[in-house]
């Protein structure tokens, strides 16, 4: 029988494990090349669906903020390292055989990332950055990485997992400041009758 305390530590130390694996140089340079940034990935449908829901001066004023600010959030982001990362790693995708071997057996999710973005499926932003913060500063590799650095990288990157779930009658808080108002979206998105 395996004990339940046992296992959930396992897979806490099979996950960070497998986020400290390193890409290559050519596989780290050719998915830059290829990858969305995080500026184009943000400057148009999310965004406008942000403009739309602010119901504020205030409001769309944290918008145009945000969008002032993404060239800057982008730079920090393409300074975190790399890494091969996998969300699907789990209970439903590893197993550990009996002489304690971790094996996995969903490879279809695997994936480069830049540091902060996979793990935010496993726990929450902040409880991933300071854990990686510790991670990292048992790596000489990326010791230069400031903790800063890596909650700004968790923020964005749970901010695009929001973004991308998106739906105009989901109620969502995507900055402090802005709250997409379920009635506000739906309001704007349906389309008015002849005579209306």
């Amino acid at each position: 029988i395996v004990d339940p305390a046992q296992a959930k530590d396992t897979l806490r130390q099979l996950q960070q494990r497998f986020w400290q694996i390193r890409p290559s140089d050519d596989l780290e340079r050719l998915w830059r090349a290829r990858h969305p940034s995080l500026a184009s990935r943000l400057a148009s449908a999310p965004l406008a669906l942000l403009t739309a829901a602010a119901a504020s001066e205030a409001e769309r004023a944290s918008v145009r903020q945000l969008s002032a600010q993404l060239p800057s959030i982008q730079a920090l982001v393409d300074s975190a390292p790399m890494y091969v990362a996998n969300a699907r790693l789990g209970r439903t995708g590893v197993f550990v055989d009996d002489s304690g071997l971790p094996w996995v057996v969903d490879w279809t999710k695997w994936r480069l990332e830049p540091l902060g973005v996979g793990l935010l499926s496993i726990s929450g932003p902040d409880v991933f950055a300071r854990e990686m913060v510790e991670l990292l500063q048992a790596d000489a590799r990326t010791s230069a990485v400031s903790e800063d650095l890596l909650f700004l990288v968790a923020y964005v990157a749970d901010l695009l997992t929001k973004l991308e779930r998106l739906h105009l009658t989901s109620a969502l808080q995507v900055v402090p400041e802005v709250l997409i108002r379920t009635s506000a979206l739906q309001e704007r998105s349906q389309p008015r009758s002849v005579g209306s």
